[in-house]
């Protein structure tokens, strides 16, 4: 696989609305693309939910930040670095 576009979304604590994102990202006629969903250590089933649509689609992936810095930006940076 090699995407042409990486979406990258952090997340924490907010499942509802990411799935909400993660149904919109896949619905895109444009299918050359990736999506990394950096957690920010969420304790809502976020990191069961990606698990399971990672599971049924290669181009969604799941990073957990484990550095002691959080916060979105923190975890947009881990998923450019990605």
């Amino acid at each position: 696989m090699n995407p042409l576009v990486a979406v990258i979304t952090p997340t924490k604590n907010r499942l509802k609305l990411l799935c909400e994102t993660m149904d919109s990202v896949q619905r895109q006629s444009f299918d050359a693309w990736e999506h990394l969903v950096v957690d920010d250590r969420s304790d809502d089933g976020t990191a069961e939910e990606v698990a399971r649509r990672a599971a049924a689609d290669a181009r969604v992936r799941y990073i957990r930040r484990t550095d002691e810095k959080s916060g979105a930006n923190v975890c947009r940076n881990i998923g450019v670095k990605e």
